[in-house]
């Protein structure tokens, strides 16, 4: 579908990536024009630009539960979390 705005070769560099499991699609550097085009085309559901999210820390302590101040609490006895690092990145 890509290379019916550009040739296959400039198509296969501006490919970001093609999905195949859970629905039919793909993610490619396109032009404000290619999009509009694309989004007119039959077949497509919806063409949506990229947004980037940074990452940011936070401390969740009320949610799971955990108090700060208890002395006797999780948080006391594991030396606050100290040297744990837990990441979640999810791209897709």
């Amino acid at each position: 579908m890509l290379n019916s705005s550009c040739s296959k070769e400039e198509a296969k560099k501006r490919m970001v990536y093609s999905y195949k499991h859970g629905f039919s699609g793909f993610a490619a550097k396109l032009t404000d024009f290619e999009a509009k085009h694309f989004e007119e085309l039959s077949g497509v559901v919806r063409v949506i630009q990229n947004c980037p999210y940074k990452t940011h820390m936070s401390r969740s302590w009320n949610f799971l539960g955990l108090s700060k101040h208890d002395s006797n609490g999780l948080m006391n006895k594991t030396n606050q979390g100290d040297g744990i690092i837990i990441g979640i990145i999810d791209t897709g």
